[in-house]
């Protein structure tokens, strides 16, 4: 699995409390999170409650560890009958687990469903993108900032009208300050604090692109996209795997709705609208996305 929704998308945005509900009437609500990820085994479902700004949010007390929790795939789009059904339960680390193997399958609608006693019902449904691999080939090295660029081509059936938005996520494999860019040395190189500069470093290592669309794609005869990866998406030398996820439309929703919030756009404070959830009775995202891995090595310049 991508180590870009290893961690918790929501957890940092329900502290803040942005917009989500008047902090002088505080309402508690049920946070939900996963994402499925095509051909890959059912992921993790974490539940719990929110939490006032004025309390510190820790996943670990707020877990919700009463539920009721089923997964069913259904045989077409959202609204058709159960085909099969894949029940939960809470793990040692308050997540809910399930308890049966299955793999994800690519262009299929899953549903959520999550009872919990003297709360509403919390549905929500998902699609997964289809499965697709780059179509060009990715050198085994390549010379930092050279002519010579990776280039990612997404070929038609992965592309729908609802699945045109991805995310890279570049995972470094030698991440040390002496293999940093030029660029990111430089800006890493002023802090002084040794545990922040490895924190930072620690960070850096997973460099996500956020939400890309199709229109910083070239489209092919056939109907491809075409994607030069930008330089500014590699921090560091040696090494390097790229991820390329397809967001299906509750990932994109939540995203880039969440970005807005943390101050990704233009809107002045009351103006940023509310995060998009996709979830009839909680709060949160119940996503899905496929992927394809690339593997490079970044080579230094010698003026390097």
């Amino acid at each position: 699995m991508s180590s870009f929704f290893k961690y918790s998308l929501i957890f940092s945005l329900l502290i803040l409390g942005c917009d989500l509900y008047p902090q002088d009437d505080y309402q508690e609500y049920v946070v939900v999170e996963s994402f499925l990820i095509a051909d890959e085994p059912l992921s993790e479902i974490f539940i719990s409650t929110t939490a006032p700004t004025s309390q510190e949010y820790k996943f670990k007390d707020l877990v919700i560890s009463n539920a009721n929790v089923v997964v069913n795939l259904l045989e077409g789009g959202q609204g058709s009958a159960v085909q099969s059904s894949f029940s939960y339960s809470l793990g040692v680390t308050g997540s809910y687990m399930p308890i049966f193997p299955h793999t994800v399958l690519p262009a299929r609608t899953y549903q959520l469903k999550i009872s919990i006693p003297n709360r509403d019902d919390i549905t929500a449904t998902t699609t997964t993108p289809n499965r697709f691999t780059n179509q060009n080939t990715v050198p085994d090295s390549i010379i930092y900032l050279s002519q010579d660029r990776i280039e990612l081509k997404i070929p038609p059936s992965a592309i729908s009208e609802d699945l045109k938005y991805f995310i890279f996520t570049t995972m470094a494999h030698d991440a040390t300050f002496e293999n940093l860019v030029p660029t990111f040395k430089d800006l890493l190189g002023r802090e002084d604090d040794p545990t922040k500069l490895q924190e930072n470093i620690l960070r850096l290592s997973i460099n996500n692109s956020g939400i890309i669309s199709e229109g910083n794609f070239e489209t092919e005869a056939d109907g491809s996209l075409l994607l030069r990866y930008p330089w500014i998406g590699i921090a560091f030398f040696g090494d390097n795997t790229i991820v390329a996820h397809i967001l299906d439309k509750n990932s994109y929703d939540f995203i880039r709705s969440q970005n807005m919030q943390l101050g990704g756009g233009s809107f002045s404070a009351g103006e940023i609208p509310n995060v998009i959830y996709n979830i009839d009775g909680a709060v949160g995202v119940f996503g899905s996305f496929a992927t394809d891995t690339l593997q490079t090595k970044v080579l230094r310049q010698s003026r390097y």
